[in-house]
């Protein structure tokens, strides 16, 4: 449930000309929230924004890269406050069902982007050319880069948390590309079947990939990812976008840092942007996503 606060909560921390100034923040819509928790969550994004730059052969192209990872990060945000609206909603019709399943395919899609653009910085930061190429599982791509961005690359060497992670998204993006799972409704273990939530559900048969993967990064762990007997995955979508989140976003801050931790320091944060800090602040709360902003960067 995304849960605005009880009283008004006015912005009057920038100036009077800000374009919001004064404005109850409950009253803005889901997309501008999203945008400002997007930014509170990953605020070592901008750093990466403003010193990636220096760095010989990637000056051109970094500032697109950096901001579609920020673009694709807000609407996972957005994607993860319609799921939650959704899940909450008693309305189990096929076209919610559609809905849910729409806005998890985007959330991984957009993820899965995120850290394909962050790659791309890296691999022509160090002279390769062919995008395609260029991927963090990818064990040729990590060692054409690893002279140059060695504790970046750390992250994602197989068996760290970053590469069981990875692997985990991918599976999910891929498997709903390649074996589109099941929308459909369950009842919640001890609910009885007079509760029926809507779940994605997936098939071992077709899916041996993904159940391994989960496992391993352990997803399973949690209620909401559970394994029906031997032969199926049940899905919460909301549970599963918030994994895809509190796995992704910490992982997204340390591969920034780790990117331009031996560039000096030049940067520090506005409050005079778009969505000021008050506003991010909000906005992480009332996604239910205040658990990733990091505090010491505001």
């Amino acid at each position: 449930m995304l849960l605005h606060a009880r009283g008004p909560v006015i912005l009057d921390s920038v100036s009077p000309s800000h374009p919001f100034f004064g404005c109850d923040l409950r009253e803005l819509p889901d997309h501008i929230l999203a945008e400002a928790a997007g930014l509170a969550i990953l605020p070592e994004l901008n750093r990466l924004a403003a010193r990636v730059g220096v760095r010989s052969g990637v000056a051109s192209e970094a500032p697109e890269l950096v901001s579609s990872i920020q673009q694709r990060v807000d609407r996972i945000v957005f994607q993860y406050g319609r799921i939650v609206t959704l899940t909450d909603s008693p309305d189990l019709r096929v076209e919610a069902r559609y809905e849910l399943l729409e806005s998890v395919t985007l959330a991984f899609v957009h993820m899965a982007g995120a850290f394909d653009a962050l790659a791309i910085i890296h691999g022509i930061g160090s002279g390769l050319t062919q995008y395609q190429s260029m991927g963090w599982q990818k064990r040729e791509f990590r060692k054409a880069i690893r002279p140059a961005s060695p504790s970046v690359t750390a992250l994602f060497d197989p068996g760290t948390d970053g590469s069981l992670y990875l692997n985990a998204m991918l599976a999910i993006r891929n498997t709903i590309h390649n074996f589109m799972p099941q929308a459909t409704a369950a009842s919640r273990w001890g609910e009885g079947s007079a509760y029926r939530a809507p779940t994605l559900l997936l098939e071992k048969q077709h899916h041996r990939t993904v159940f391994g993967a989960l496992e391993r990064a352990g997803w399973t762990d949690y209620s909401g990812i559970d394994l029906l007997g031997d032969t199926y995955l049940n899905l919460r979508p909301a549970t599963l976008v918030l994994l895809l989140l509190n796995g992704g976003i910490p992982l997204l801050n340390s591969a920034s840092t780790a990117t331009v931790s031996d560039i000096p320091d030049q940067w520090s944060p506005s409050n005079e942007g778009f969505c000021p800090r008050q506003m991010q602040a909000y906005g992480a709360k009332y996604f239910g996503l205040h658990h990733l902003a990091k505090e010491s960067a505001h």
